[in-house]
């Protein structure tokens, strides 16, 4: 003969914690990773908002390494994510602090 099993308020609390808990997780792995690992023209071409002319002279150029198999270019994921990190321009206050450690000019007095 079968037992039943009560499930108690208690024990649903527990299980959406748990659930809302993993969601969580999977979701900020999601974020930090990317759905593929190599992507096509047309994807780093929609992520980065660029022309097709503008990805062919980043190839040219050597700025991001690519992959061809047959007429097909892949990127790694990585590879763009660290050509972007290169070429961040500094925030206003990155920027000042470069100049801190200068030692200020005083200005000369006309003769």
């Amino acid at each position: 003969m079968a037992t039943a099993n009560i499930v108690t308020l208690e024990d649903l609390e527990v299980f959406k914690k748990s659930l809302l808990h993993d969601l969580v997780d999977i979701i900020s792995e999601r974020k930090n990773n990317p759905y593929r690992e190599w992507l096509k023209s047309r994807d780093v071409r929609r992520i980065l908002m660029i022309s097709p002319n503008t990805l062919q002279q980043l190839r040219e150029r050597g700025k991001l390494s690519f992959t061809k198999i047959g007429s097909i270019y892949y990127y790694a994921y990585a590879d763009i994510a660290r050509m972007l990190e290169e070429n961040k321009a500094p925030t206003r206050d990155e920027y000042a602090t470069q100049f801190d450690d200068e030692v200020p000019v005083k200005p000369r007095r006309k003769s």
